[in-house]
C-alpha cells in the first residue's frame, strides 16, 4: 500500500504532580520513498502545571547550539537560556517548521519538523517539543489555559548524512506543512498544456512564499534564501531574471 503504520496507547496519572489524567494514542507511519517518520500524537489531558512533550534521544553529540527555523531565515541558538519562572518554560525556543543538530565529528544531522507546535530545545543529549503546556501560575491565566481535553500534535523527524542543509531542511520543512491534495478528475480536451505556469524557479535554494502585482501593475515576488549561498535564475513567464547573490 505504499507505507506502513505502528500505533501505541496508554495513560498515565499521578495527582501528586498534577496529571489527573492522560491518556495518548501516538500513530507512526513510514512512506515509501519519504525519507523521514511521521508522528501524530492524540492527546486526553487533564491536569494543571506540566508540560508534556516528544522526547527523541539522541545518539550524536548535539554540540552546544542547534539550528532553528525563523521567517525567512535560520538561526544558529545555545541549549541553555534563561527560563521563566512565571511562565514555566525552561530552555525552550520557538522555531518556524524545523530544528536540527549536527554531530561536526561524526559529520551527521537530526531534523527535526512540526506542525504548529509551540516550543523546541535540546536538553541532556535529547530533542524535545513541546505538545502542550498548562499553567495556573500565569496574571492572564484562567479555567483555559490549563489545556484539559483533546489535542492532536503532528511532526516528524529525519537525518542525513553532512550538515543539516544537506536534508535541505526549509523545503523539506514547507513540504511537511503544505501536503498538496489529490483528487480523482475526469480527463477533457482544453486549449491549455498539461502543465502550465508563469513562474520557473531554477534556484533550488530559494523560497518564494507570495507573488502578487502592486497597486501600478509591476509583479512583485517575495523570495528567500535561507542557505547563504548564490542565487541563480528566476523565469517569471518570457522573462528572465538573474540574481547574483543574496542577503
Amino acid at each position: 500500500e505504499g507505507f506502513a503504520r505502528i500505533v501505541r496507547r496508554g495513560g498515565y496519572a499521578n495527582p501528586e504532580y498534577g496529571v489527573r489524567a492522560l491518556t495518548w494514542t501516538q500513530t507512526i507511519t513510514l512512506y515509501r520513498g519519504v525519507k523521514r517518520i511521521d508522528y501524530c500524537t492524540e492527546l486526553d489531558w487533564e491536569g494543571q502545571d506540566c508540560r508534556i512533550a516528544a522526547d527523541f534521544p539522541l545518539s550524536i553529540d548535539p554540540g552546544p547550539e542547534a539550528l532553528y527555523e525563523i521567517p525567512f531565515g535560520i538561526l544558529a541558538r545555545p541549549h541553555g537560556i534563561h527560563s521563566s519562572d512565571q511562565l514555566g518554560i525552561e530552555d525552550e525556543w520557538p522555531a518556524l517548521n524545523w530544528f536540527a543538530c549536527h554531530d561536526q565529528a561524526r559529520n551527521c544531522s537530526v531534523v527535526l519538523m512540526n506542525r504548529g507546535l509551540p516550543g523546541s530545545r535540546v536538553k541532556d543529549g535529547h530533542m524535545q517539543l513541546s505538545l502542550l503546556r498548562s499553567p495556573t501560575v500565569l496574571e492572564f491565566a484562567n479555567e483555559g489555559a490549563v489545556d484539559h481535553g483533546r489535542h492532536v500534535s503532528e511532526f516528524a523527524v529525519t537525518t542525513c548524512p553532512g550538515a543539516p542543509e544537506a536534508a535541505d531542511p526549509v523545503f523539506a520543512g514547507l513540504r511537511y506543512n503544505n501536503a498538496v491534495g489529490c483528487v480523482p478528475a475526469t480527463a477533457k480536451a482544453g486549449d491549455l498544456p498539461p502543465t502550465a505556469s508563469s513562474l520557473a524557479n531554477e534556484a533550488t535554494n530559494v523560497v518564494i512564499p507570495a507573488i502578487k502585482r502592486d497597486a501600478v501593475g509591476t509583479l512583485v515576488l517575495r523570495m528567500a534564501e535561507d542557505y547563504d549561498r548564490l542565487l541563480s535564475t528566476i523565469l517569471i513567464g518570457n522573462n528572465i531574471v538573474n540574481i547574483g547573490a543574496a542577503s
